[in-house]
């Protein structure tokens, strides 16, 4: 309804595809500051000091949402609900898997050949 109301068209259904390890190992190294709110990864983004925010100072804590029994809810929530979208995308056609298990800077160049090669940017 939102794409007809705008008169545009759905061109694509990115499915970012990686195990339930990866996910999980991803979500449960991420902290927020307690104080401002700025986002962290223990590996990926770690603070200077750790356990420390690098603007305010504050401690920086894992929010309850990213622990890992609780990620493991959300991946149950999310095949139970997202799996019928994903076949219904992939038989019209519009679906196309990408391996999120690269490296953030790999992801970015298959994804600007995709978007090249459909003519969405340049």
């Amino acid at each position: 309804q939102f794409l007809t109301k705008h008169g545009a068209k759905l061109d694509a259904v990115l499915n970012f595809v990686a195990s339930e390890e990866i996910i999980i190992d991803r979500l449960s190294g991420r902290r927020v500051c307690s104080k401002c709110g700025a986002n962290y990864h223990v590996r990926n983004i770690p603070s200077k000091k750790e356990g420390v925010c690098d603007d305010c100072g504050a401690e920086l804590i894992q929010r309850k949402d990213d622990k890992p029994e609780t990620i493991r809810h959300r991946l149950e929530t999310y095949e139970k609900e997202t799996s019928p979208l994903i076949e219904y995308y992939r038989n019209k056609g519009l679906l196309h898997d990408f391996s999120a298990e690269k490296g953030v800077t790999e992801m970015r160049i298959e994804l600007r050949k995709f978007f090249e090669k459909a003519g969405l940017i340049k």
